[in-house]
């Protein structure tokens, strides 16, 4: 019988060398590459991308390959594994931080809905996961906006449960599964494991304090005599204080840890817009801010979203454009962030090497900045949003 052969996946004639399954791997990979980039252009005739392929942290993983649709959460652990909330796909994916290869951590592909509780994480619906952290023992804590909970994932099982909320809108305190949200939009961890929620309708943020299980009102719903309107984001630093970015009312407001509470950044006067760079921050203006994370020098990141820049407010309080130029698209890897475009980044996380990631939502991308300031992508084939749960 003869054996069928493909012409350059397989040699034709008898005892010739067969390819290697890596050979193999890659042919496909370009393939694939190939066949988004035609169909992006197909889509959108009028808009150019340039594909270029940036593995993080070296290594030869196939994370860039992965397709999100509007991500925004992310989180780093100790090992350097990232999580992404792929909001509209309902899922978290995990980047592994030796391999570079991505996976479904948690949710079904395309599928919204709430069940899975005390199963396997990756059996699970999510809707809309919209934050995402990781607590020092490694558990990963998911914001299922859309479902009005805190969802968990233990690390060392992959069990899925709801750890606060109980899926009616609210804002009752309580005990964590018997408190309500209304739409929770993100989630941070301190050292001490303690959560901070942003309930965003709510114009809150809520803390799950981790020795008793409680939920309370930390942070809003003014601050100062100012309303924190709309908090999409918040942000620790490993000294306690804490920013929320008011996405509404084009603010970022900061609690410090001995429970002062002041406006950070963002003009009072003059509202949205983008001006104010080499200044105090207080007094420049931002458009939709969406997130704020500090790195270990103390310098605060802020997801300007409307203007399609991260910003940097310095030790001094003075403001600047770390990266992005303003324009809506996703170009510049491998470059500087300064001289990049950025398409609605929406969330931040730092790692302990002060790398900054970036969910960037327009884009269909994960971004990263090293700390040399070089950007790359590390997730997303960016105009492409059709999430199929292949490795990333």
């Amino acid at each position: 019988m003869k054996r069928l052969a493909f012409r350059g996946l397989r040699p034709v004639t008898r005892g010739a060398r067969l390819v290697t399954a890596k050979r193999i791997c890659r042919l496909a990979a370009a393939a694939l590459a190939a066949l988004a980039f035609h169909w992006g252009a197909q889509r959108a005739p009028a808009q150019r991308y340039a594909w270029t392929i940036d593995t993080f942290a070296g290594g030869g993983g196939t994370a860039v390959l992965t397709t999100l649709n509007a991500p925004r959460g992310v989180a780093v652990d100790s090992n350097g594994n990232v999580y992404v909330g792929d909001v509209n796909n309902h899922r978290v994916i995990r980047i592994d931080g030796a391999t570079k290869n991505s996976s479904v951590f948690a949710g079904t592909t395309g599928t919204s809905g709430f069940s899975g509780d005390g199963g396997a994480a990756t059996s699970a619906q999510l809707h809309e996961p919209y934050g995402v952290a990781v607590d020092s023992a490694g558990n990963v804590y998911i914001a299922d906006t859309g479902n009005r909970r805190l969802r968990r994932v233990t690390i060392s099982t992959g069990n899925i449960s709801t750890f606060a909320g109980t899926g009616s809108v609210g804002n009752h305190n309580a005990f964590r599964t018997s408190a309500t949200f209304s739409w929770i939009y993100d989630v941070a961890a301190d050292s001490s494991n303690n959560l901070y929620i942003a309930d965003r309708t709510n114009s809150l943020v809520r803390l799950l304090t981790a020795s008793t299980g409680q939920v309370s009102n930390f942070f809003g719903p003014s601050v100062g005599g100012r309303p924190l309107g709309a908090p999409e984001g918040v942000g620790l630093d490993s000294s306690g204080n804490l920013w929320a970015a008011d996405q509404n009312g084009n603010h970022v407001f900061k609690r410090t840890s001995a429970g002062t509470g002041s406006h950070f950044a963002g003009s009072l006067t003059f509202g949205g817009g983008f001006a104010g760079d080499g200044g105090a921050a207080t007094a420049a203006r931002i458009n939709q801010p969406t997130d704020a994370a500090a790195d270990s020098s103390g310098n605060v990141y802020i997801a300007d979203s409307g203007n399609n820049r991260i910003r940097r407010v310095d030790t001094s309080g003075n403001i600047s454009t770390f990266a992005g130029t303003g324009s809506a698209s996703s170009t510049g890897d491998g470059g500087a962030a300064s001289s990049a475009t950025l398409n609605s980044p929406e969330k931040l996380a730092l790692d302990s090497s002060d790398n900054i990631y970036i969910g960037e939502r327009g884009g269909n991308r994960v971004r990263k900045i090293d700390a040399a300031g070089i950007i790359s992508t590390i997730a997303g084939l960016g105009p492409t949003a059709v999430g199929d749960g292949a490795a990333a």
